[in-house]
């Protein structure tokens, strides 16, 4: 028996294999095909070549920006050869490189960002076990071992902390993922890259590459990871565009235009065509979805590039079709350039109007997938086979604006290529994204014999010939919707195309409008009970080019106008000429049942009619039952396998969620000798959809799939809402079952609704009241509510408005703009947030601005978290987040700079989860809130159409913490059912409301006390009341206030905050003793001391010198200034005074106190960590006394719990005496509450000095992860 290789990648049932048969050289040569995609293996197997031997991959580029990497540091190379990385590894030339090669821009791939997230698991249980788990072992059983052994009780405390500290990295071990060098440079004709995959620094087994239409060449990432990669380099060497393949991707390529040299079974569907990679899938979106910028540049791309045909196997819901930045770049990919343009349809079937976003416009191919029973059978290994069948989960039409949506259906399964670093050779997916590609390839063999033979073609026409070609399934309505005008036929569209070529009305866009959409769409009980005349318009237009100005002056078509159905009725005639043409269409609806209902009318040309529609209006309506109930029943409802059963059902009046039940109640198998115990249960895929315009349907829309038992009942709940009408229940049997279903089922509406569609409620107005309206059936009530975010509308704090780059123009000339705003928050505790921009979030495809791009980072400028639009529900966009100060930057895109100038105030808002859900109290009266008695709203049973109202009392905020403002509120949702104990949580959740709460501003501070004159009354810091409050102790005496007078002399004041203006070191320097040679009192001059040493710690902070001398220099001015402040206070007297604080001090001499510890504590601390610079194998005893004596000094100053200060110096204090064990702990302390490279470097320098090589590694290849010193690339 010889294996069905035919069924890895149906060809057969297009009519593709035949073809290529008949004529092998229209096998897709000539033609240039782009996948819009997650990226293409270009060393995945069949997508080396074309059947030509010429290269299969031609380019390969990724416009969502997740691989770009930024290489605008520019270094040298050194005497020796070297070049510092910024992963920090000394990276050695090899000599082979060219002698031109003296400069390097340099980079860092952070590989985990950029890769597929699907396998980040497996390659960190491979680097754990390679890197980590044996060594971690051996380390730990030699600390123990010597801990046993030993019997100095210092040695066996270094050994025990040893110990402690090893399981504490063991327990906190979290792999990053490898970082890995990138150099780019010049070779005086072109841009080359290298990526030091050795993660060494050994670049002599680095491949350099070019751009890869340049040098056609990919790179392999080896090893555990098996990844070929590719780069583009873009800005003058500044910007790399480092581009990894995903699955996704891979396989819809190999099903479009696979091409196996030794196995040419295994053929995609034009083997013979040149495939473009366009990388639309973002990795930081979901792990690979597209944005608005990804699509609009893939399209720019294909049309400056000369792209035949395009393959977008990817949909997302929409609001509207035809409108936003995406629509209007495909429009002119098609209609300028010619470009054809197909389309997955979507996988969210089978509800009615679930298609997706770019397969809904008219511009495009949507193509629905189908399952033969050769593909259940040779693909699946099912045992029966089912007749041909549209999967249950396949997107169905119409449009929102009244399309049928799909166009074409094409085999929706394959078992086709993915890349390497799965492993795997092949695998069997299945979904609309399967059946695009199929029918993009057949689509493509048409247009090569068409090149071939010199035929020309418009997408327009392409468009017609396919649909008009196709083969049809039964008639009926579901079908209509569901597969298109039928399965794509190669032979048949060829011909057509052949015999039509010349046809007037070939390069002609026909755009049939109907108020305002592209079709009739009718599902309003109010238009089904009587009949409707529409204005339909056809609107031809030509392309925009001049030599098209004569055809278009002597365009005319003749048409006939007839409606496929006899409840549809047109004018007869029209007569066509470039412009807009209006006719009549009548749909009588009122004698048509209940169900789904499909009509067009066509025009055809009254010359030659056997070519087919040049145009048509489809027609969908759907008839609700008559009979408006709250109680549905349906019984012996008969399904078979793939067959969804509709019913369209009026939602009463005041209903606010239905519930949903069915049961199996028996199955007819087709295959006589299954026992029945072999099926035990069915699987159903049902659905619940309403439809609202300008309104994605998955804000109206209920999807389940589940395994029905025999004789169970299944239960759902979800809302609904009688302002949209008409609700559809749609249920379809999996197309693989082996046997037919009958089913019972009921729908129950259900409904208590508040007089006012949304509940704002602004803290400190009047209790809320809350008026209800039961409807029709009793329910049950008991209202409660639940505030579970609090929201903080952010403003930006800057705007950088800029021109983009070359793969920003379109190719008329326009200059992409991109809107750059930046945003601070802080968190005063940690939180789980999320980030949103409402005025579009909402919005993908269709929104005018075509990026809407943020990255969320820390201090460190550590990207946590990204986003883009919110259409796509699945995606998780929350981040947990530390307490910290954090950045929000968000890229907004435009060729107009007008429309982004409107921008510049976008207001964002970070959504933080509570720990704890607030909630309001529920009361009978306003009396009650007033009271604050017990006296709460008591649940009880409301009869049919009863009214009712309740009072909310807001909940103490105190539990929120400090920090709130004005701005601010808090959302959550109003439930009228019962709460978690009583009746499930959908139901609860089904029949909510939203509700938001409105803080007002905070109340002022008070006016502080007499006795506190002069210092804040706000809550304060140590270190606030130190620069504010200022008095102090000097030499153990106690001042008067004449001295704080002295101290906020305002011309002091003006000197210390002018230290941090002076950049230059060495003139801070000589100002500071300028300012001291003045006339100066002790508390003077100790202020300026203090003053001076804040200054310059904190230019070692945030501006270290690169320079040693320079550094060396800040150093001994830093020690210099903090023996001034300590030689400037008594410590012993201070000490007394600290000791004594109580009902002996007032308040304000405690402050003054606070100063003097403040002040004292700081310099010890700045002394310590200059002492710490000191090397050690150079230290006198003299300065490692000193260190210990400073270090306990500082320790009877700080809060040894509190303050992480005291873990500082015990970290410095351990490892001068090389207690490194002791000083490995306290420093793991330090990261904990800040981190920062430097202290990353300590632990790893520690490691080493423990013998921990693969502990220094771990943290060391952290470092460029955690902190890498800029935002990143949009």
């Amino acid at each position: 028996m010889s294996y069905p290789y035919y069924g890895l990648i149906p060809k057969r049932e297009t009519g593709a294999h035949d073809f290529l048969l008949k004529y092998p050289n229209y096998d897709g040569r000539g033609i240039k095909m782009a996948i819009f995609d997650s990226g293409v293996d270009p060393g995945a197997d069949g997508l080396q070549v074309t059947s030509t031997g010429t290269p299969k991959i031609i380019d390969i580029v990724d416009t969502s920006g997740s691989g770009d990497i930024d290489t605008s540091t520019v270094a040298e190379l050194d005497a020796e050869g070297f070049v510092e990385g910024l992963s920090g590894r000394k990276l050695k030339i090899p000599v082979e490189w060219p002698a031109q090669a003296k400069k390097f821009h340099l980079g860092v791939l952070r590989l985990f960002s950029v890769a597929s997230d699907d396998f980040h698991g497996e390659w960190k249980e491979a680097r754990k076990e390679a890197r980590w788990l044996a060594q971690h072992a051996k380390a730990t059983a030699s600390a123990m071992t010597a801990a046993l052994a030993s019997t100095d009780a210092t040695a066996k405390e270094e050994l025990e902390a040893q110990q402690e500290v090893l399981k504490a990295l063991e327990e906190k071990y979290e792999d990053l993922g490898p970082v890995m060098d990138i150099l780019v440079y010049s070779d005086g004709k072109q841009w080359w890259a290298a990526l030091d995959t050795s993660e060494t620094g050994d670049l002599s087994s680095a491949v350099p590459l070019t751009n890869y239409r340049d040098g056609l060449k990919y790179g392999t990432i080896g090893g555990i990871y098996q990844i070929n990669y590719t780069v583009n380099i873009l800005e003058d060497g500044n910007r790399v565009e480092f581009v990894i393949p995903q699955p996704h991707g891979t396989h819809v390529a190999s099903i479009a235009a696979g091409y196996f040299p030794d196995a040419k079974e295994r053929n995609g569907i034009a083997p013979g065509a040149q495939i473009v990679s366009i990388k639309i899938g973002h990795a930081l979106i979901g792990g690979s979805n597209e944005t608005g910028t990804s699509i609009v540049r893939a399209f720019v791309y294909a049309m400056k590039n000369g792209i035949d045909i395009i393959n977008i196997s990817y949909s997302e819901p929409y609001n509207w079709v035809n409108g936003g930045r995406v629509y209007e770049a495909m429009e002119m990919a098609v209609k300028e350039y010619g470009i054809v343009v197909c389309v997955a349809a979507g996988n969210a079937g089978p509800g009615l109007t679930t298609i997706g976003s770019l397969a809904a416009s008219t511009y495009s191919l949507a193509v629905g997938a189908y399952v033969t029973p050769d593909m259940m059978k040779n693909m699946y290994g099912m045992v029966h086979k089912n007749p041909a069948i549209m999967y249950n989960w396949t997107s169905r039409g119409p449009t929102l604006a009244g399309d049928f949506g799909v166009n074409i259906s094409a085999p929706g399964g394959a078992v086709a290529s993915i890349p390497t670093y799965t492993l795997k050779n092949s695998s069997l997916f299945n979904g609309t994204s399967m059946a695009s590609p199929n029918a993009c390839g057949s689509i493509a063999v048409v247009l090569s014999g068409l090149r071939e033979r010199n035929v020309p073609w418009s997408a327009f026409h392409v468009k017609r010939a396919v649909e008009n070609t196709a083969k049809k399934f039964e008639t009926n309505p579901d079908n209509r919707v569901g597969h298109g005008a039928g399965i794509v036929q190669v032979q048949e569209a060829f011909d057509w195309l052949v015999a039509y070529a010349n046809e007037s009305e070939r390069d002609v866009d026909f755009q049939v409008s109907v108020d305002g959409g592209s079709g009739i769409y009718i599902r309003d009980a109010n238009q089904t009970a009587q009949d409707c005349i529409f204005t339909a318009t056809v609107d031809a237009e030509f392309p925009k080019k001049v030599n098209n100005y004569p055809l278009m002056a002597k365009f005319s078509l003749h048409l006939v106008l007839s409606s496929s159905e006899d409840w549809v009725h047109s004018s007869e005639f029209i007569d066509v000429s470039t412009g807009k043409k209006g006719f009549k269409v009548e749909v009588k609806t009122s004698g048509l049942r209940p169900g789904l209902h499909t009509a067009s009318v066509h025009a055809h040309d009254a010359t030659k009619p056997e070519k087919g529609p040049i145009f048509s209006v489809p027609v969908t309506v759907c008839v609700a039952d008559r009979k408006v109930d709250w109680t549905v029943e349906q019984s012996g409802v008969v399904f078979k396998p793939g067959h969804p059963v509709r019913q369209f059902i009026q939602v009463p009046k005041g209903a606010t969620w239905a519930e949903w039940r069915l049961q199996l109640v028996d199955y007819q198998d087709q295959n006589p000798s299954t026992a029945v115990d072999s099926v035990p249960a069915m699987n159903f895929e049902y659905h619940a959809v309403q439809v609202a315009d300008s309104s994605q349907y998955k804000s109206h829309m209920f999807r389940e799939a589940t395994a029905i038992p025999l004789k169970r009942v299944i239960s759902s709940v979800f809302p609904v809402s009688d302002r949209l009408g008409v609700l559809e229940l749609a249920v379809a049997l999996f197309w693989n079952r082996a046997a037919s279903a009958l089913v019972d089922w009921t729908l129950e509406f259900h409904g208590v609704k508040p007089t006012v569609p949304e509940i704002v409620y602004q803290e400190g107005e009047a209790f809320y009241r809350v008026d209800v309206d039961a409807a029709g059936r009793s329910e049950y009530f008991q209202p409660s509510v639940s505030l579970t975010h609090l929201i903080q509308p952010i403003k930006p704090t800057e705007s950088t408005l800029s021109p983009l780059t070359a793969r920003d123009i379109w190719p008329d000339g326009r200059v992409t703009f991109q809107l750059l705003l930046q945003y601070q928050f802080n968190l005063s505790k940690p939180a789980t947030v999320e980030v949103t921009c409402p005025l579009l979030t909402d919005f993908l495809y269709e929104n005018e601005i075509e990026g809407q791009m943020w990255k969320l980072y820390d201090n460190n400028k550590r990207r946590l978290q990204a986003g883009e639009a919110r259409v796509m529900r699945s995606i998780d966009y929350t981040a947990k987040l530390p307490k910290g100060d954090f950045t929000i930057q968000l890229q907004l895109r435009h060729d107009s700079r007008k429309i982004l100038d409107k921008l510049q105030e976008a207001v964002v808002h970070l959504r933080k989860k509570l720990a704890t859900p607030l909630s309001f109290d529920v009361v009978p009266s306003y009396l009650s809130g007033l009271r604050g008695s017990d006296d709460k709203f008591k649940a009880r049973i409301l009869a049919p159409n009863q009214s009712s109202f309740f009072f909310l009392v807001p909940p103490s905020l105190e539990k929120l913490g400090k920090g709130l403002h004005g701005s601010y509120f808090l959302d959550g949702w109003l439930y009228f059912a019962l709460g978690r104990d009583q009746v499930p949580d959908a139901r609860r959740n089904a029949g909510a409301f939203r509700l938001k709460y409105v803080l007002t501003e905070p109340s002022r501070a008070k006016s502080p006390s007499k006795s506190v004159k002069g210092a804040h009354a706000r809550s304060a810091s140590k270190a606030d009341l130190a620069s504010k409050t200022d008095v102090a102790l000097v030499d153990g005496k106690e001042k008067d206030s004449k001295e704080k007078e002295e101290l906020e002399d305002p011309f002091l004041l003006h000197q210390v905050a002018f230290f941090d203006k002076v950049q230059d070191v060495k003139k801070r320097r000589e100002l500071y003793h300028v300012f001291l040679s003045e006339d100066k009192t002790p508390i003077q001059q100790l202020k300026l001391h203090h003053g001076y040493l804040m200054s310059l710690a904190k230019t070692l902070e945030t501006k270290k010198p690169t320079d040693p001398q320079q550094l060396q220099d800040l150093q001994g001015n830093i020690l210099e200034a903090a023996n001034a402040t300590i030689a400037a206070i008594d410590l012993k007297g201070l000490l007394a005074s600290i000791g004594t604080q109580g009902d002996s001090l007032s308040d304000e001499e405690k402050l003054l106190v606070e100063f003097n510890r403040s002040a004292m504590t700081d310099a010890l601390y700045q002394k310590c960590l200059q002492l710490k610079s000191v090397p050690s194998d150079s230290a006198s005893s003299a300065t490692t006394d000193l260190l210990d004596t400073v270090s306990q000094d500082l320790r009877k100053l700080l809060d040894v719990k509190g303050d992480i200060r005291s873990a500082e110096i015990a970290a410095i204090r351990w490892a001068r005496n090389k207690q490194y064990g002791r000083a490995f702990k306290y420093t793991l302390q330090l990261i904990e509450e800040k981190a920062s490279a430097e202290k990353y470097r300590e632990l790893a320098d520690l490691a080493r000095k423990l013998d921990w090589p693969h502990v220094a590694d771990h943290f060391v290849e952290k470092i460029p992860i955690l902190f890498p010193g800029k935002f990143e690339l949009f």
